[in-house]
């Protein structure tokens, strides 16, 4: 059979061959069936109807097995389940919580279907609100995409041509996903800051900005650079040399803790006060809160994480057994210093050398506005030249919403992570050549410490 032959209306003349292949994949079959469609092999009605149903009895399969799974006899999975259910109980009551969003967005991301809907069984989210959703979402794209594909049956490009089919159906896929994701974002938009237009503004003109380019540009020349190395070294382990006693030399997957170990060992005037959660149960968290005296506030986070991933500021106790109970990873408690701003380090040693030196200095200022009695917080984030390009990032953290009105002369900080990617304002800066020189001492006693960022 040849290859223009593939796409003969006499194969494929048999829309339950698509109930048959979403069950194995969605995405190649939803594909496939925009090609059958252009070639007249199906009727739009077939592809949507017997598409649907094919992907719908697949959801639901990966269901009832999530559901299945919580009668498993293992005690963490109770402990789990117990977890999870909490998680979903507001879930259940809120009109439409960000986990449905993320639901929907599930039709778009290959590989988040199978974890993401075995979830919703064993968690006891609610069958008929996942019936509705993944329904809805289902049938709108496929409609949406059938639509197009049926216009395009008439054309002599797709007629004559199995490659123009296949063109066409790669560009009515990307089309009908960038339709949803535009909804579903401006629904958020709209919930949130009861408009559209200017967060979308700000969203598209913000990616024309340096600072705010994506994390796949900074680690794309890693990757290339990576590459590089392992060819001219012909070692995996040669990008991971540079800081033997680091695990993974710091690039992924190091320990805060391990971190932690390291400033008391060679630099204990320099540490700041932190302690490694040995349980993540309330109790127990708590007695050792209070043996090492650590007072609230203080800063929980993940031991294993970045970018200001889940990091949280515990103001009391109530807020602590919120945390303990929803902590997916070892955590670490650090003393919170309410200081204006904070300095990221880069230092660079190289393998020999006694002293190394600095090669970039950036300041972290933690934004925040001073009320005036009238406007709202996101009416004062909208006035501030370098806020506005923030706006999500601040809101997406911020515990006030963002219509709440301060009182006039009222400081409300905005961020406490110094992060960029949570909102946290970076500066290039030069500091003195003394407390350079102070500094450089100390990162010289660190031994297996060539490249670091402090």
């Amino acid at each position: 059979m040849d290859k223009a032959s593939l796409f003969n209306p006499d194969h494929f003349n048999n829309p339950w061959l698509l109930v048959l292949g979403s069950l194995i994949s969605e995405d190649i079959t939803y594909f496939l069936g925009l090609v059958a469609v252009q070639a007249k092999s199906i009727a739009f009605w077939q592809f949507v109807v017997f598409y649907c149903l094919g992907v719908y009895i697949g959801d639901v399969g990966l269901f009832a097995l999530g559901r299945w799974s919580r009668h498993l006899p293992f005690n963490w999975l109770k402990r789990w389940q117990e977890k999870s259910e909490q998680k979903f109980l507001s879930s259940n009551k809120d009109d439409f919580s960000k986990f449905e969003v993320f639901l929907i967005f599930t039709r778009f991301l290959p590989g988040t279907r199978i974890p993401t809907y075995m979830f919703c069984g064993f968690s006891g989210y609610s069958l008929a609100k996942f019936s509705l959703i993944l329904i809805v979402s289902t049938i709108s794209y496929t409609v949406i995409g059938g639509l197009l594909a049926y216009n395009m049956k008439d054309l002599t490009l797709v007629q004559n041509s199995w490659v123009w089919r296949f063109v066409f159906a790669v560009l009515i896929v990307s089309i009908t996903s960038m339709i949803f994701k535009v909804l579903i974002r401006s629904y958020q938009f709209k919930l949130k800051y009861r408009e559209i237009i200017w967060p979308w503004k700000v969203t598209v003109l913000r990616r024309f900005k340096p600072e705010f380019a994506p994390v796949w540009r900074v680690y794309w020349p890693l990757f290339i650079e990576g590459v590089v190395q392992l060819f001219k070294y012909r070692s995996f382990k040669t990008i991971l040399a540079v800081n033997p006693s680091i695990y993974m030399s710091g690039l992924v997957g190091e320990k805060k803790s391990d971190i932690d170990h390291l400033i008391k060992k060679n630099a204990p005037q320099n540490h700041l006060q932190s302690i490694k959660l040995e349980s993540n149960d309330f109790k127990s968290a708590k007695v050792q809160v209070e043996k090492n005296n650590i007072r609230m506030p203080f800063i929980l986070k993940p031991d294993h994480g970045l970018r200001g991933h889940r990091v949280r500021l515990v103001r009391d106790m109530a807020e602590f057994q919120a945390c303990c109970e929803s902590a997916e990873d070892d955590c670490v408690i650090q003393k919170f210093t309410n200081e204006k701003s904070e300095w990221g380090i880069f230092y660079i040693r190289k393998p020999g050398e006694e002293k190394g030196k600095i090669f970039s200095i950036t300041e972290k200022v933690l934004p925040f506005v001073v009320g005036d009695g009238e406007s709202s917080l996101y009416q004062l984030v909208k006035k501030d030249p370098m806020l506005l390009w923030r706006f999500d990032y601040v809101f997406d953290a911020l515990e006030l919403s963002p219509f709440y009105v301060p009182q006039k002369d009222e400081k409300v900080l905005l961020v406490f992570r110094g992060s960029h990617s949570k909102g946290c304002y970076f500066f290039d800066r030069e500091i003195v050549s003394a407390e350079v020189e102070k500094f450089v001492e100390v990162m010289n006693r660190f031994e297996g410490v060539h490249l670091a960022r402090i």
